[in-house]
């Protein structure tokens, strides 16, 4: 994660940092983030620069996403549930988008032993999850880490508290390519590669853009999928200032030199094409790509 992202939300913070002074205090122990992931997990990162500076002689056991079940997995459960002992020092086991599509209920057993062997041992836990308790193409939830998720204390972050602040005033706007496109139409009959190819955002006129769209994300390796746009940041429009942009395209495109984001305004409806923001294409493609998301193509007749 970088700093082009900032998090903005007081309630968390102040959760957090009750931890940061009390941890293991029962009425936090354990402390699962869910509903807005990124978010959780910008927060976490801060939270653990913090407890590392406070408690620089104590040591934390931080995982995150496939390393969880990888760990889970080579440890047998007499080993997790003496893991206090062999770490005397330990203070926090932190799990980092901790989700459960790819475990066995034998892994979801060990996983719970472990945290309710912690917590018991004074060893605080947090976690930011997506337990996915109500999608029925994963597997069910065992009594073992149910009882463990509903006697954790759980915060459900919101979506639209994230904003993506790098500058977008180098972005090509919808002004600016509906020149080009004219120009190179006539002109010309190739451009340079890496370059966003004319009429990249003019070929969009068709869309309905409003909050609720879906956005569009065609990734190498990966597939088609239709998020809704309200789970990602909203970034700064270089147009009118507001933090009001919302991706509503993210396809692969060998004309352009990779993966072309496109934005578009709630406030001034300013449409704006990017192929160097790496870093949000990252969290379109980790966020973005959840079986829920998976676009359905349709059968040709």
């Amino acid at each position: 994660m970088t700093s082009n992202f900032c998090l903005n939300d007081p309630n968390l913070k102040n959760h957090l940092q009750h931890i940061l002074e009390h941890p293991a205090d029962l009425q936090y122990n354990s402390f699962i983030i869910s509903g807005n992931l990124l978010g959780a997990n910008l927060a976490l990162a801060q939270f653990l620069q913090k407890l590392k500076a406070k408690y620089p002689d104590q040591e934390i056991l931080d995982l995150q996403g496939h390393g969880i079940i990888s760990f889970i997995r080579s440890k047998p459960l007499e080993l997790l549930l003496n893991f206090h002992k062999l770490h005397p020092n330990l203070i926090c086991a932190l799990f980092r988008d901790l989700k459960l599509s790819e475990w066995t209920k034998e892994e979801q057993d060990k996983f719970a032993l472990f945290c309710k062997s912690l917590i018991k041992n004074g060893v605080q836990v947090l976690s930011s999850a997506d337990i996915g308790l109500y999608n029925s193409d994963l597997p069910p939830i065992t009594p073992e880490m149910w009882s463990w998720y509903m006697s954790a204390r759980e915060y459900t972050l919101k979506h639209n508290l994230i904003t993506y602040t790098k500058d977008l005033t180098a972005s090509l706007t919808l002004e600016q390519d509906k020149k080009r496109f004219k120009l190179f139409s006539r002109l010309f009959k190739s451009h340079h590669f890496g370059q966003l190819y004319p009429g990249i955002l003019v070929q969009d006129e068709h869309l309905d853009f409003d909050e609720h769209m879906h956005t569009k994300l065609g990734l190498c390796w990966f597939g088609e999928f239709r998020p809704p746009c309200y789970i990602f940041p909203k970034a700064i429009c270089p147009t009118c200032g507001k933090v009001k942009l919302i991706p509503y395209s993210c396809i692969a495109s060998v004309l352009s030199g990779g993966h072309v984001i496109k934005f578009f305004c709630l406030n001034c409806r300013e449409r704006l094409a990017t192929n160097d923001a790496l870093d949000y294409y990252r969290v379109l493609r980790f966020y973005g790509t959840k079986h829920d998301y998976r676009a359905k193509r349709q059968q040709k007749i």
